[in-house]
């Protein structure tokens, strides 16, 4: 069972990623409490990893606020993020079951026949979530904790990025199917070229 304060954490980044609590909101400890029906301690054991992981300033006598989303931080974060998946697609391929692509591949493809058949009505949140649960079973089967550890703070900063600034879902659709793909073959060069493509930042 998740303690209290990951059930909180888990819900408050999710609500910062997807842009439902937008760059300079306040967050609330004694809203969050009465939200969640849980006391104040788990809830700002939440907002401090949140801190730690820079969604949220807490700031002294004032509040907790949801940080600015700086360029130059989500340039270097996809840097590490790309460097990082690329090292784990090393061994990560060998420990990806076929049933986990499966699954991924058809979900993938059911956005990609929605798309095409003029379908604009895909939540991004579904999208999102989809490829992101491609990406974190990269790193989360490399069996290679410091990956791990080297991209826990560079990820959410491009995801807040990525979501604000989507717009190319038919396209992403097909970059992760050919991504699943080159894990499927465990063509890890081919795999690397994808994330290469697929993760490069544009925000100049």
């Amino acid at each position: 069972m998740q303690s209290k304060s990951k059930v909180v954490f888990d819900a408050l980044r999710d609500r910062i990623l997807l842009n439902q609590l937008r760059p300079g909101d306040m967050v609330g400890e004694i809203a969050l409490a009465e939200e969640f029906g849980v006391s104040r301690t788990p809830v700002r054991q939440a907002l401090q990893r949140l801190a730690d992981i820079g969604l949220v300033e807490i700031r002294d006598g004032a509040g907790t606020f949801v940080t600015q989303v700086k360029f130059d931080a989500v340039r270097n974060a996809y840097k590490v993020r790309c460097t990082m998946e690329k090292l784990a697609l090393e061994t990560s391929v060998n420990h990806i079951s076929a049933e986990e692509l499966d699954a991924l591949e058809a979900r993938f493809q059911s956005f990609i026949q929605q798309l095409n058949e003029g379908g604009d009505h895909i939540p991004y949140e579904e999208m999102a979530y989809c490829e992101w649960e491609l990406h974190d079973l990269i790193i989360e089967r490399s069996e290679n904790d410091l990956i791990a550890t080297a991209v826990e703070r560079a990820t959410p900063i491009m995801r807040r990025y990525q979501v604000a600034t989507i717009s190319r879902y038919l396209r992403a659709a097909y970059e992760h199917v050919a991504l699943i793909a080159r894990i499927r073959n465990k063509d890890v060069p081919g795999a690397q070229r994808i994330i290469d493509q697929h993760l490069a930042i544009r925000t100049r």
